[in-house]
């Protein structure tokens, strides 16, 4: 699987990815016009190809399942995390080097739980 290089972190679609995983016609549009002065495009579009991308705007090129000629893995990018349905914007999405997201939130949470059962072993350990 091809990745970004280290240096995409500011890029438009890595500023806002929602618009670039949009199912609005428009969204796309407008998104895709982004890519136009980005300095990736090409990089991008050949990512979206090599790794046969289903949903979302790549290298200025709108990918579906049906622009691609295979069967649907399921549904564009959901704008709400899987865990608590926090809203994933570009405040609170988490892009991980490989591109995957994560929910801010979430994540903070995890580790309040993971510290407070830290610290609930250290005083178990300590009486």
């Amino acid at each position: 699987m091809k990745r970004f290089p280290v240096d995409a972190r500011r890029v438009p679609c890595r500023v806002d990815p929602e618009p670039f995983f949009s199912r609005n016609r428009d969204t796309q549009d407008a998104a895709a016009r982004l890519c136009e002065t980005c300095p990736l495009q090409a990089d991008c579009l050949a990512i979206g190809i090599e790794n046969g991308e289903q949903w979302g705007i790549w290298g200025g090129r709108v990918f579906t399942a049906e622009s691609t000629g295979r069967k649907p893995m399921g549904p564009p990018v959901s704008t709400y995390c899987r865990a608590k349905l926090h809203r994933l914007d570009a405040a609170n999405t988490y892009l991980h080097r490989s591109g995957r997201r994560e929910c801010r939130q979430c994540r903070r949470d995890r580790e309040r739980e993971r510290s407070a059962r830290k610290r609930e072993q250290q005083l178990a350990a300590a009486s």
